[in-house]
């Protein structure tokens, strides 16, 4: 295990930033609209985790791996049981980086969590695709 005082266990600063300027950014957002467009946003929400659910059973059995509420990070789609949002998984395999290292950036993260959500993303854009 890890020696949590040593500075290779602290999450990288960039990101604990970037994770806060998401935060005020999305509230800020969500202050500026008005009920009718909260409604309406809760209304797409609702349907993008239903989509997200069917997409989550069919990947991975009844095992739920992603969510989105409108009180965790303003709707943004999160791991269950973090605050780390599904979008840096992508970010980081986009940048190069491994599974692995964000796997030890984010801990809250579990391996099963990861790859249930890379199957799902490619289950929703395979859905429709003809055979090859």
């Amino acid at each position: 295990m890890a020696n949590p005082l040593s500075p290779a266990s602290w999450p990288d600063p960039i990101v604990v930033r970037y994770l806060r300027d998401v935060d005020r950014t999305l509230l800020r957002r969500n202050l500026a609209l008005s009920p009718e467009e909260r409604l309406n946003q809760l209304q797409e929400l609702a349907r993008f985790a239903e989509e997200l659910r069917r997409a989550g059973k069919k990947a991975r059995g009844a095992e739920l791996v992603v969510h989105r509420e409108p009180d965790i990070l303003g709707g943004t789609p999160v791991f269950i049981g973090t605050r780390v949002p599904v979008r840096i998984l992508f970010e980081y395999l986009e940048a190069g980086h491994s599974l692995e290292v964000l796997l030890e950036q984010f801990p809250t993260v579990r391996r099963e969590q990861a790859v249930a959500a890379l199957e799902m993303a490619r289950e929703i854009l395979t859905e429709d695709a003809n055979p090859a």
